[in-house]
Protein backbone atom coordinates (compact mmCIF):
# COMPACT_ATOMS: atom_id res chain seq x y z
CA UNK A 1 0.00 0.00 0.00
CA UNK A 2 -0.58 2.53 -1.01
CA UNK A 3 -1.76 1.43 -4.76
CA UNK A 4 -1.26 3.83 -7.03
CA UNK A 5 1.42 4.36 -5.69
CA UNK A 6 3.64 7.58 -6.48
CA UNK A 7 7.21 7.20 -4.51
CA UNK A 8 7.21 4.54 -1.82
CA UNK A 9 5.75 0.91 -1.56
CA UNK A 10 5.02 -0.22 1.76
CA UNK A 11 4.59 -4.08 2.11
CA UNK A 12 3.82 -6.38 5.28
CA UNK A 13 4.46 -9.74 4.77
CA UNK A 14 2.75 -12.59 6.49
CA UNK A 15 5.60 -15.37 6.51
CA UNK A 16 8.47 -16.06 8.72
CA UNK A 17 11.74 -16.24 7.27
CA UNK A 18 13.02 -14.92 4.35
CA UNK A 19 11.10 -13.67 1.87
CA UNK A 20 12.29 -12.44 -2.41
CA UNK A 21 10.37 -10.90 -4.26
CA UNK A 22 10.76 -9.22 -7.98
CA UNK A 23 9.22 -6.45 -9.68
CA UNK A 24 8.01 -6.83 -13.21
CA UNK A 25 7.11 -4.42 -16.07
CA UNK A 26 4.35 -4.84 -18.42
CA UNK A 27 6.63 -6.09 -20.74
CA UNK A 28 8.48 -8.87 -18.74
CA UNK A 29 11.31 -6.77 -17.77
CA UNK A 30 12.30 -6.85 -14.13
CA UNK A 31 12.84 -3.90 -12.71
CA UNK A 32 13.54 -4.96 -9.41
CA UNK A 33 14.30 -7.92 -7.00
CA UNK A 34 15.74 -8.67 -3.54
CA UNK A 35 14.89 -10.33 0.17
CA UNK A 36 12.33 -9.16 2.39
CA UNK A 37 13.55 -10.15 6.36
CA UNK A 38 10.98 -8.11 8.33
CA UNK A 39 7.20 -8.34 7.91
CA UNK A 40 7.03 -5.00 7.67
CA UNK A 41 8.97 -3.38 4.14
CA UNK A 42 9.42 -0.52 2.06
CA UNK A 43 10.08 -0.44 -1.52
CA UNK A 44 11.17 2.93 -3.60
CA UNK A 45 9.67 3.53 -6.47
CA UNK A 46 10.35 7.11 -7.48
CA UNK A 47 13.06 6.18 -10.03
CA UNK A 48 10.09 3.69 -11.80
CA UNK A 49 8.13 5.23 -14.58
CA UNK A 50 4.21 5.61 -14.42
CA UNK A 51 2.51 2.31 -15.49
CA UNK A 52 1.36 -1.84 -14.45
CA UNK A 53 3.84 -3.61 -12.58
CA UNK A 54 3.96 -7.22 -11.12
CA UNK A 55 5.48 -8.07 -8.50
CA UNK A 56 6.05 -11.78 -7.47
CA UNK A 57 6.76 -12.54 -3.67
CA UNK A 58 7.95 -16.03 -2.53
CA UNK A 59 7.54 -17.32 0.59
CA UNK A 60 10.31 -19.56 2.46
CA UNK A 61 8.37 -22.44 2.18
CA UNK A 62 8.82 -21.88 -2.27
CA UNK A 63 4.62 -20.46 -2.21
CA UNK A 64 4.44 -17.66 -4.23
CA UNK A 65 1.99 -14.60 -4.32
CA UNK A 66 1.31 -12.12 -7.36
CA UNK A 67 0.53 -8.37 -6.68
CA UNK A 68 -0.75 -5.57 -9.30
CA UNK A 69 1.16 -2.58 -8.85
CA UNK A 70 0.37 0.82 -9.92
CA UNK A 71 2.70 3.54 -10.28
CA UNK A 72 1.29 7.14 -10.79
Amino acid sequence: YPNPVQDLLKIEIQSKGETTYRVLSINGSEIANGIFYTEKNELKTSAWESGFYLMEITRADGAKNYQKIIKE
